[in-house]
């Protein structure tokens, strides 16, 4: 827990394949963070394990992760694309918060929760794909997104939480299929 919190000059972290756990706050606001590799053991990334890591452009997260919580990239200002592994079955509040460079992002159909307020303000958001198992979509779930473009919400979310969608000004293509 908090190991290496604001480090601001820490540039690179190679983990060992033994690891399975790194703890919350890990590496927040590391900003001089561009490059982690995150080993195939750990099956969790915890709350804010790097959020506030401006220079973080990319993260190959392994297929033994399975829970992405709170926090966890909000505030990577500089992550263009996160592929999530179909191992992934949750993402938790705020996980991809003001993530404003992210313009690509890859979620497993077998994704069954995605947080409240988890894209809030990712504005080179073009496209994304709400997974059909999900049940729900989460309160300003893409609030802010303003490069959104595209939006397919499968027929089987029920309820739609109050501003998931809020100032998403450049929306011109929603499909909702019938029930």
């Amino acid at each position: 827990m908090n190991a290496f919190n604001c480090c601001s000059l820490l540039e690179e972290i190679l983990l060992p394949s033994f690891v399975s756990k790194i703890g919350s706050h890990a590496f927040n606001e590391c900003t001089s963070l561009r490059d982690i590799s995150i080993p195939s053991s750990l099956n969790e990334i915890e709350d804010n394990t790097f959020s506030g890591c401006k220079s973080l452009v990319e993260v190959s997260i392994p297929k033994s992760v399975h829970v992405i919580d709170r926090y966890a990239f909000s505030g990577c200002s500089s992550l263009k694309q996160m592929i999530l592994p179909s191992s992934v079955h949750v993402i938790g509040d705020y996980t991809f918060s003001e993530c404003t460079s992210l313009a690509t992002i890859k979620i497993p159909s077998n994704v069954k929760k995605m947080g409240r307020y988890a894209f809030i303000n990712c504005s080179s958001l073009a496209e994304i794909t709400i997974p059909s198992d999900m049940g729900e979509i989460e309160e300003s779930f893409l609030c802010g997104c303003s490069s959104l473009k595209k939006l397919v919400i499968p027929s089987s979310i029920k309820p739609i939480e109050p501003h998931a969608f809020k100032n998403c000004s450049s929306l011109i293509d929603v499909s909702i299929p019938f029930y």
